[in-house]
């Protein structure tokens, strides 16, 4: 159900703060369960404490107008000489806003390994190859004694590769993901 704080609190659309405060303070002083003695004044009271809460915060204040502005599919909200869409109306510009692009970025944001598995097993696997050929050959090449023991160390980077790459075959979360869904956003916009 949707709540209408404007309408709670009896104010217009584009009230400023101090009318929200002075609107909630002459509420509070009617509706407060210390001085109504109705069944639901608590909830009442509730309500224009809610309605007060999101109306004074920037942020729950906008996203609540998106809110008002669109409950029913179109844009509701009283015309205010204020208003952007007033004026985009009056001076005969289209205001409107795509909200199916809006749609398509967040789904393009999403984890990209969903959208395109098959590329996200073949990456794993090249990455299991360059670790297991990373860590053959530093073995392989200390035993014949191509390079020094200390060479040894790259099994370590090879080995992390490995489980690295089988972690993300066999679908758990890996430390590239956020690498590959990088690589991925950047060819997709190109």
């Amino acid at each position: 159900m949707f709540n209408d704080y404007y309408k709670i609190l009896d104010i217009s659309f584009g009230a400023t703060l101090e009318e929200i405060k002075r609107a909630y303070r002459m509420k509070a002083k009617v509706y407060h369960p210390d001085v109504n003695n109705s069944a639901n004044a608590n909830q009442l009271f509730a309500l224009i404490n809610e309605a007060y809460e999101v109306l004074t915060d920037e942020n729950k204040r906008f996203r609540f107008d998106l809110k008002y502005k669109y409950r029913n599919g179109t844009d509701n909200r009283p015309q205010t000489e204020n208003s952007t869409v007033y004026n985009a109306k009056k001076k005969n510009q289209d205001f409107h806003y795509d909200w199916n692009s809006y749609n398509k970025a967040r789904y393009r944001a999403r984890d990209m390994r969903e959208s395109h598995p098959v590329l996200f097993h073949i990456l794993f696997l090249f990455g299991m190859f360059i670790g297991f050929l990373l860590s053959i050959l530093s073995i392989v090449g200390t035993y014949l004694k191509l390079w020094p023991f200390v060479f040894v160390i790259t099994v370590i980077p090879g080995i992390i590769l490995i489980v690295e790459g089988f972690n993300g075959i066999i679908g758990k979360k890996t430390r590239y993901d956020k690498f590959f869904n990088w690589i991925l956003k950047r060819l997709g916009r190109s």
